[in-house]
């Protein structure tokens, strides 16, 4: 499970998501793409999606957007500026876009007591505890490792077993 976890995270590594942007009729996700990057600073055109769309939403939420890029550089520096959000009027958050099974081991991770911060990016996993140790694993085995409890509640329930 954890090798093919990694494999799709693979095939999402040129990928983003972005949350909070309002929904308009017939816009061009394209340009809502373009905007909320010129936004932190990141001047892209059309040409550097390789392609766009909404995610449907869950409870009528607002839908978010996922991108791929054309390269891998032009997410680097969406990523590395995405943190000038953070002093915007609106709620608009970029993360990686992590299978199904990180989301539910950084979730787990996060609801643990003695975590502060956790970050994935693509297989990286970044956690810093609360006690200010900074922990790095470059991938879900080296974690498991760390942390056996956790990995394996996760994947057992993402198996549904």
């Amino acid at each position: 499970l954890i090798g093919a976890d990694a494999n799709e995270q693979y095939g999402r590594r040129d990928n983003i998501r972005i949350f909070g942007v309002e929904e308009e009729e017939g816009e061009d996700v394209y340009d809502q793409v373009v905007k909320v990057a010129e936004q932190i600073g990141v001047t892209i055109q059309h040409n550097d999606i390789s392609v766009c769309h909404r995610l449907p939403s869950r409870a009528g939420g607002k839908k978010q957007i996922i991108a791929r890029f054309v390269r891998r550089e032009t997410k680097h520096l969406i990523m590395r500026s995405k943190h000038k959000l953070k002093n915007s009027s609106q709620r608009i958050y970029i993360n990686d876009d992590l299978t199904p099974l990180r989301s539910k081991i950084a979730k787990a991770l996060r609801d643990l007591a003695d975590i502060k911060f956790v970050n994935m990016q693509n297989e990286r996993i970044l956690v810093t505890t609360t006690n200010g140790d900074k922990l790095s694993f470059n991938n879900l085995y080296e974690l498991h490792k760390w942390n056996q409890r956790v990995v394996s509640m996760v994947c057992s329930s993402h198996l549904n077993l």
